[in-house]
């Protein structure tokens, strides 16, 4: 019986009763592999005994509970060797790529490329010296990868920044994207758009990410204000947390609501399926965000910046619009434009539905694990 050994990217918290902190997230994916894979599945984990931070959809969970075994022997090469395992899932992060072949097969899984973490950096606002070293830096820890995924036997990629980085030239790279909807829901949302009434009042525009910079939320709030100074009636909704909250609250219009952390499965899929005919992702750098999948997944087209990640997605899916410029004042142009385009935004929509439900959560877990169990054959 064939053995797949889940590298977990970190350290875990684990509680002195054995308990794992893990999210919502994890454990689905745990679930989805062990219900795939033809053999003993394990997650090896680094124990790190301090208190975890307060996180959204974080939880200790029971290891007994989970769909996998547990090992907390540590990511190391030789607790590798001593399970067995006769194909290994690493993340490419430094410290887990020196596992490579310590399993019968390894298989690296990418996000992100070295020019995409120097975007990151800098939009933190990096200046001088610091910028210069990040860029050296990153560029290095690029190359290192880069070597790592040549090595390894398979690359996964989440998205087209390490897909074009590392996956586009091995000879077993596979795109994939990482995201929470199942086939279901994505057909009840495309439904209930079909079922709904054209609509020719504000056009409902949405945000979702973290409300911190490299997610751009400013650009989202900004158009919401260009959009009411040009006379184009628009309503935003932004949801999400973060140290920008407060920021963003002073210079939010009347048109703008700040809707904050909402459950995703209860919430989040039901508002935006309903009420968001736009979803507005500005963001600044090419972070494989999983917003891109789950938008497109409740039948919400994109209208995102020029960054590789976006701009490979909308090639691919057709879904939405990339903006001229890293502007409100090109964003709003786009807007205004689909104002009076109702039929376009309805294209699109269809558009993002149809996508979808060819890489739903269940369709991106069968190809990923299929390509696993191909290698041990």
């Amino acid at each position: 019986m064939p053995h797949l050994v889940l590298v977990q990217p970190g350290a875990a918290h684990v509680r002195a009763d054995g308990a794992l902190w893990i999210d919502s997230k994890s454990t689905t994916g745990f679930t989805a592999y062990a219900q795939r894979f033809p053999g003993q599945v394990t997650l090896l984990v680094d124990a790190d005994p301090a208190p975890p931070p307060v996180e959204e959809g974080v939880a200790w969970v029971d290891p007994a509970t989970l769909a996998v075994a547990v090992d907390l022997g540590g990511a190391t090469p030789q607790r590798l060797r001593e399970l067995r395992a006769d194909v290994a899932l690493l993340p490419m992060t430094t410290g887990r790529t020196e596992l490579i072949g310590a399993a019968r097969r390894s298989v690296v899984v990418a996000e992100h490329s070295g020019r995409s973490r120097y975007e990151m950096a800098l939009a933190g606002g990096l200046t001088g010296l610091d910028r210069t070293r990040a860029r050296l830096g990153f560029a290095r820890w690029g190359r290192q990868m880069a070597t790592a995924a040549a090595r390894a036997d398979a690359v996964q990629c989440n998205g087209w920044v390490a897909w074009e980085a590392y996956g586009a030239r091995h000879r077993r790279g596979l795109r994939f994207y990482d995201h929470r909807l199942p086939g279901s829901l994505i057909d009840t949302a495309a439904a209930t758009r079909s079922a709904a009434p054209a609509r020719s009042g504000p056009l409902r525009l949405g945000f979702s990410g973290r409300l911190i910079p490299i997610k751009g939320p400013r650009y989202a709030v900004d158009l919401a204000t260009e959009l009411a100074r040009r006379g184009v009636q628009a309503s935003m909704t932004l949801y999400g947390w973060g140290p920008l909250r407060e920021e963003l609250a002073d210079a939010a219009g009347p048109t703008v609501t700040l809707r904050g952390l909402v459950d995703f499965a209860t919430t989040w899929v039901e508002e935006v399926t309903h009420e968001v005919d736009i979803m507005v992702l500005p963001y600044v750098q090419s972070d494989p965000a999983g917003t891109y999948a789950e938008s497109l997944g409740v039948g919400a087209p994109i209208l995102g910046f020029d960054n590789t990640a976006w701009r490979g997605l909308h090639g691919e899916s057709g879904a939405g619009w990339v903006s001229p410029a890293r502007t409100a004042a090109a964003l709003a142009d786009v807007v205004e434009r689909l104002a009076g385009e109702r039929g376009e935004i309805i294209a699109a929509s269809r558009a993002a539905s149809a996508f979808m439900r060819a890489h739903s959560l269940e369709a991106e877990f069968d190809r990923r694990v299929s390509q696993l169990v191909e290698l041990v054959r």
